[in-house]
């Protein structure tokens, strides 16, 4: 199995999935496809700015540090929940 990292965001109570449902559906998604989920990273929060994204930044910060890096794949429900930026 492929170590990976797991992040789920949600900015508002009308977006399509909450991090619940987005939790459900990358753990369903990632065991049949050969991965297992290291650490779950979750933000109440816009993607617009990552100053309120405090499990995100700490996502950043361990995919920085190799000494903490467990894993050098993340795993989210959509590329919109990682961020709002150019998938690019």
């Amino acid at each position: 199995m492929i170590p990976a990292y797991a992040l789920y965001r949600r900015s508002t109570v009308h977006q399509d999935l909450s991090i619940e449902e987005q939790r459900e559906a990358v753990r369903a998604w990632a065991d049949p496809n050969g991965y297992r989920i290291v650490r779950e990273f979750a933000d109440d929060a816009s993607g617009l700015d990552t100053e309120r994204r405090r499990e995100f930044l700490k996502l950043m910060q361990i995919c920085a540090t190799p000494e903490l890096r467990e894993a050098d794949i993340v795993l989210c429900y959509d590329v919109s929940r990682f961020s709002r930026l150019d998938p690019e």
